[in-house]
């Protein structure tokens, strides 16, 4: 019967990495959708513009952030304008780069990409599958604990009768 339980806790961690491969997807594609539907509301509000850099970053300068911060120049109608951004490789002064400003004309980060959000959901059905199996996993182990126990416990019980059972010895006349 143990091993029977056994099989079964096994077999239920198969059937798990399969079925749950439909809600892993599932899951995946809402956060794809939603990203998407981010990144198109962002980069309405957003427009890019040519710029110059001012005061360019030194190569390595912060070797493990993620981006590196520079002064940059830009023309706005007849008006140059300058602000502060970050580019995640190093620039020199004088070099043209694309920056993103707000409807305010103010600078900010770049809208997120069509890879990001499939990443994103890449990493969320991944995560939903993983999880899901690995609690499946945890849960076999623990029956397996459970049923190891009753089949240790079972072995002793055998063993207390084999070594106390005398089959009437102690009781015949000498």
């Amino acid at each position: 019967m143990t091993d029977r339980l056994e099989a079964i806790a096994i077999l239920a961690v198969l059937l798990t990495a399969l079925l749950i491969v439909p809600t892993a997807a599932q899951s995946g594609a809402a956060v794809y959708s939603a990203q998407l539907q981010a990144i198109t509301e962002q980069t309405r509000s957003l427009h890019p513009t040519d710029a110059e850099v001012v005061r360019g970053t030194v190569q390595g300068a912060q070797r493990y952030s993620t981006g590196l911060p520079v002064a940059v120049q830009w023309r706005e109608g007849s008006q140059t304008r300058t602000g502060r951004t970050t580019f995640p490789t190093p620039t020199s002064t004088g070099q043209h780069v694309v920056i993103w400003l707000d409807q305010k004309g103010n600078v900010v980060d770049a809208p997120r990409r069509k890879a990001d959000a499939q990443l994103s959901a890449f990493v969320r059905s991944a995560g939903v599958w993983l999880g899901a199996v690995a609690l499946s996993v945890l849960i076999a182990y623990l029956v397996r604990r459970m049923l190891d126990r009753v089949r240790a416990n079972a072995w002793e019980r055998e063993l207390q009768l084999l070594a106390h059972n005398d089959d009437g010895w102690a009781n015949r006349r000498i």
